[in-house]
């Protein structure tokens, strides 16, 4: 990472992270959202070292992190079509803010694993 990012990205993840502490509270969680909640974590944990330019663990574990938050992300993009056939239109916005407020982070993982090779050498991992 060349430059260092700004505070829209800051205020992303802090609105991410409280977003997940909410969620918590104001839905008791099942085990799906717990396996969420612990992914969503994970996610975070990458977005801040991308954020403060700091190698969390290594960059193999963020490149296969990041190839499965595609996955993921779009398996909850797509998965309510099915589920309400009826509503398309409904969930079609929805699946559009949920791409739009997921998009960032995708970036900033992707950025993260594969343009800051100069965080991974082995004397900065944390």
């Amino acid at each position: 990472m060349t430059t260092e990012p700004g505070a829209g990205w800051w205020l992303y993840f802090w609105i991410l992270a409280l977003s997940n502490v909410v969620s918590i509270f104001l839905d008791p969680p099942d085990l799906a959202d717990w396996i969420l909640l612990i992914f969503s974590g994970i996610a975070l944990a990458g977005l801040w070292g991308y954020l403060r330019n700091q190698a969390i663990g290594n960059r193999l574990f963020w490149a296969a992190f990041f190839g499965v938050s595609v996955l993921v992300t779009a398996y909850c993009l797509v998965r309510p079509f099915f589920l309400n056939p009826e509503f398309r239109g409904l969930v079609l916005g929805a699946a559009l803010i949920g791409l739009a407020l997921s998009a960032p982070l995708l970036l900033a993982l992707w950025r993260y694993a594969f343009r800051s090779s100069n965080l991974w050498d082995s004397s900065r991992a944390a």
